[in-house]
């Protein structure tokens, strides 16, 4: 079974949190939202590998040094994946995107988030598994 290099991989240096567990002023909240979502569009943006056009499978990775359960990492995650539409240029409930969302353990202080974009016409070839340190989490549209 070959697997496929993803068209474009980047980290991106986010401190996600659990949006539900956050107690917090309105504002802090769409502070930190506004940041995460530009930040994502202008690392991709920026980024010399071009993300392919068309029907893809898209990644994204948490990377912190605690885990959150499945339902905390997707809100988590969210407004970097409204960031990576934002760059496709697309709404991030296009059918023709397949999000999947995984974590994975990193050093003490250490919080990004790992973005990773497959064309999905290779969906004859398996998805790539997450690293072996990552944990899976079901996609969720």
């Amino acid at each position: 079974m070959t697997t496929q290099e993803p068209s474009v991989r980047i980290e991106v240096p986010i401190k996600t949190v659990s949006e539900a567990n956050r107690r917090e002023h309105w504002a802090e909240r769409a502070e930190r939202v506004r940041q995460q979502r530009s930040l994502a569009r202008m690392m991709l943006a920026t980024n010399t590998a071009r993300a392919p056009v068309g029907a893809l499978r898209i990644r994204l990775t948490r990377i912190a040094p605690g885990m959150l359960d499945s339902d905390n990492v997707h809100g988590a995650l969210k407004a970097v994946r409204d960031g990576v539409a934002d760059y496709l240029g697309v709404d991030d409930g296009d059918e023709s995107l397949t999000w999947e969302v995984a974590q994975e353990r990193g050093a003490p202080k250490t919080y990004a988030v790992r973005i990773e974009i497959w064309p999905r016409a290779a969906e004859c070839a398996p998805m790539p598994p997450p690293s072996a340190k990552s944990l899976p989490i079901e996609a969720q549209p």
